[in-house]
Parts: structure tokens; C-alpha cells; sequence
């Protein structure tokens, strides 16, 4: 049998790692600062319900006069972001590119789209950047995610017409209609 001496030999004792040095604390604002941190918040939220009351004011007005546009697609477009600006919700006209699987601008970048500047804002989603992989068009989406400008109506779907009694039957058969 061996002693213990030997055995404690054979096994090796790995040292300790060194403990990482604390971060050093940040110094803490002065009065100054640290009033100024609080304006500042202030004035940020200002700012935040003001761009939604404008938001709001352009529902309100009606679409702007432009040639070949259909006006009942202007409006909010709810829980559509503008790829370019990151803009929630679309105000005005929604632009959804006719290639692209998924790609929304507002009227703002859809300016700068017809200049020949393709903003991307939205990083998660990779698109092509050159302006010539793109078309546009006038985008009104389903009555859930649009609500039309005041005094518009949401574009109207093709309904069928209701065939009354006596009517010939739309199945081509050349009888009247029954209920």
C-alpha cells in the first residue's frame, strides 16, 4: 500500500485564478448635471407627445391634392413601420414595394426613394439598397392595420351583388331565383 506522502504528490494543484478588479464606480452627477438629466427627460417627453399630437392633426386634414393618387389610401396605417425612418405608425400614404416580400415606407422616404435615395432603417431585415431592385405603389391594407383620414372611406372591396327573389339565378342556369 502506499503512503500518503506519495499520492498527495501525484496530484497537481491548479492555483486560483486572480480575482478581476472591481469597476470603478462612476463619479456621481453634480446638482447641475443631474438637474439638467431631469430637464432633459422632460423635454423628451415633450417632444414625444407633441409628434403624436401632429400625428394625430394629419389624420384629421384632408389628403393632400396629388395627381393619380387614390385618396382613400391615405391615412394610419397601424402596426405597419416604415423601413426607412422606423416610423410608427405609417401617417399618410403607405408605399409597399411590389417585389419585395415585406417592405413599407412612409411618404417622407418615399420621397427621397423617387430621388434616388433608398433609406433602410430597419436593420433586422435585409434588402437590396440599390433603388433599381425597387417599385413602390399606393398601399391601403386590410381594415385592421388602416384607418382612412377624416371624411375618407377605406377603399371598398368588389362585393357581390345580392340576387333578390324572381331574379335570373347567377348560377347560369337561365331560372329564376328561389329563396
Amino acid at each position: 500500500m502506499r503512503d500518503m506522502a506519495e499520492i498527495d504528490k501525484s496530484v497537481e494543484v491548479e492555483a486560483a485564478p486572480e480575482p478581476e478588479p472591481a469597476p470603478e464606480p462612476e463619479p456621481e452627477p453634480s446638482p447641475a448635471e443631474a438637474a439638467m438629466a431631469a430637464k432633459r427627460a422632460i423635454i423628451m417627453q415633450q417632444v414625444k407627445a407633441a409628434r403624436e399630437a401632429q400625428r394625430m392633426d394629419e389624420l384629421k386634414k384632408p389628403p393632400p391634392e396629388r395627381h393619380g393618387l387614390d385618396p382613400t389610401k391615405y391615412g394610419a396605417h397601424t402596426s405597419i413601420v416604415c423601413d426607412g425612418c422606423a416610423s410608427d405608425p405609417i401617417i399618410g400614404y403607405r408605399w409597399k414595394c411590389t417585389v419585395c416580400k415585406n417592405h413599407d415606407l412612409c411618404d417622407v422616404c418615399y420621397g427621397k426613394f423617387q430621388e434616388g435615395e433608398l433609406i433602410q432603417g430597419n436593420k433586422e431585415q435585409e434588402i437590396s439598397m440599390d433603388c433599381k431592385d425597387h417599385a413602390f405603389e399606393s398601399y391601403a391594407g386590410g381594415s385592421d392595420t388602416f384607418k382612412p383620414a377624416a371624411g375618407m372611406s377605406a377603399p371598398k372591396k368588389n362585393a357581390k351583388k345580392k340576387v333578390k327573389p324572381n331574379e335570373q339565378c347567377p348560377c347560369g342556369s337561365g331560372k329564376k331565383f328561389k329563396k
